[in-house]
């Protein structure tokens, strides 16, 4: 991967990582699934069984209760293991209002 083409990755993976907040601060679980691959697992910060699979994770967005939420991201941080693989790590401060 040159330079360049490793910047225009990590451009879009942060773009997800944004894309991914402000569909769950908007309410819209289908673009939030739309930000997963079909094979994702996610576990709530607050703990619990991980859910597996984008439909899945869709389905147990869509069954909180409505609410008003901002996420807050700071130090999105991508790592590139190789041309097709790269993990990211984030802080997100979460603003929930009633």
């Amino acid at each position: 991967m040159t330079p360049i083409e490793q910047l225009l990755a990590e451009q879009e993976i942060q773009r997800l990582v944004i894309a991914y907040a402000l569909a769950n601060d908007d309410g819209d679980w289908d673009a939030l699934a739309a930000t997963l691959t079909e094979d994702c697992r996610y576990t709530r910060p607050s703990g619990g069984e991980a859910v597996a699979g984008r439909d899945a994770i869709r389905a147990s967005y869509a069954a909180r209760p409505p609410r008003l939420s901002r996420h807050v991201i700071s130090n999105i941080f991508v790592t590139f293991e190789s041309d097709e693989s790269a993990t990211c790590r984030s802080t997100m401060l979460l603003y929930v209002g009633g």
